[in-house]
């Protein structure tokens, strides 16, 4: 496998672990949570001042620890984008490294194929020198040169062969240099990470086991104020039940008053029926002695009138007359009427006597 593609996975690997680490429960969520449950208790269930003053505190000290570890996570983070540029630095030197190579080889290759026309001429001038056996003098003193040129071409391609493979084996120990410098870095990344998720794995079991005991103690109060309330809601239910009694009682003689109240209806309604037919009886007989008072007062005027004696007389017997009357009257059954009601004639010039 290319060591690229495996220092590719194994920073991804190393992101996805920290990722993965950063993504589990917040211990501030859970500090929330509980004092949010706290609050809701203390709003519901009277509880003394000293008791918010705890859990404010506690309060205070989670979200410090919350910062805490805030801070424990930044500085983890801050590691990683140092080793991240580690990372490239490394990249790109090994990047240089490999343009460097390319390079060597680029001229070796051109070296190559200088000796390979040097060998073309070489065949081209020997053809030429079979052509010229005439001139064996030139001919060996031309080979001669071509052979000290040929011997130079060929040293010339040694030492850059030499070269090649100075350059091959340095590449090759730069490689080996990096890729042992890349696998102690990457069992020092492990080892720092493993160390990383451990702590954070001890600190939260710390933070949820505190948290539970602290819920626990919240439950237990819960418990037992849910069993006090239970008591005084079963003595508030007897009383209702005692309650419920008197108000049945209550109802009982209500009903009782009721029908009472009833009859004394109907007997009242049956009296007042009586009374008014004993008022129309007293209006008949008071109508009744209306008439014959007033009959008997016309009675004594005619007899007056007919005896023809003096007016003072006459008005003597009038006053005796009405008095008679009014005596009559009263005692007779009906109510009395006012003297006025009584209205003899003043004269015998009264049309009644005409």
């Amino acid at each position: 496998m290319p060591h690229d593609v495996e220092n590719d996975i194994l920073v991804r690997a190393f992101r996805e672990r920290y990722e993965r680490a950063w993504s589990l429960p917040r211990p501030r969520q859970q500090v929330d949570s509980v004092w949010n449950l706290a609050l809701q208790h203390i709003e519901h269930n009277t509880e003394p001042a000293g008791r918010a003053d705890e859990l404010e505190e506690r309060r205070a000290d989670l979200s410090q620890r919350v910062r805490d570890a805030a801070g424990y996570f930044n500085d983890a983070q801050q590691q990683y984008d140092n080793l991240q540029e580690r990372y490239d630095l490394l990249a790109s030197e090994l990047e240089h490294a490999l343009d460097d190579s390319a390079r060597q080889s680029n001229l070796l290759t051109e070296y190559e194929r200088s000796a390979q026309d040097f060998q073309a001429r070489l065949e081209a001038a020997e053809t030429g020198l079979r052509a010229r056996r005439d001139d064996d003098a030139e001919i060996r003193l031309d080979r001669l040169k071509l052979s000290k040129e040929l011997y130079d071409s060929r040293a010339c391609v040694a030492k850059l062969e030499l070269q090649v493979a100075e350059a091959e084996r340095l590449q090759q120990e730069q490689q080996t240099a990096f890729q042992q410098r890349l696998e102690k870095e990457r069992g020092q990344y492990r080892q720092q990470l493993d160390d990383l998720h451990l702590r954070h794995a001890d600190q939260h079991a710390a933070t949820v086991k505190e948290h539970r005991q602290h819920i626990d103690g919240l439950e237990g109060e819960l418990r037992n104020r849910s069993r006090t309330l239970r008591d005084e809601c079963d003595a508030a239910d007897r009383r209702a039940d005692a309650l419920q009694q008197d108000l049945k009682i209550v109802s009982d003689e209500c009903g009782r008053l009721r029908a009472q109240l009833h009859q004394e209806q109907e007997q009242n309604q049956r009296l007042t029926t009586e009374l008014g037919l004993e008022r129309q009886r007293h209006a008949h007989t008071h109508a009744d002695s209306r008439l014959r008072t007033t009959s008997l007062a016309r009675i004594a005027a005619v007899a007056l009138d007919s005896a023809g004696s003096e007016p003072s007389h006459q008005h003597s017997e009038a006053s005796s007359f009405q008095s008679r009357v009014v005596l009559e009257r009263a005692s007779s059954p009906g109510p009395l009427d006012p003297v006025s009601d009584f209205d003899p004639p003043s004269s015998p010039s009264d049309p009644f006597f005409r």
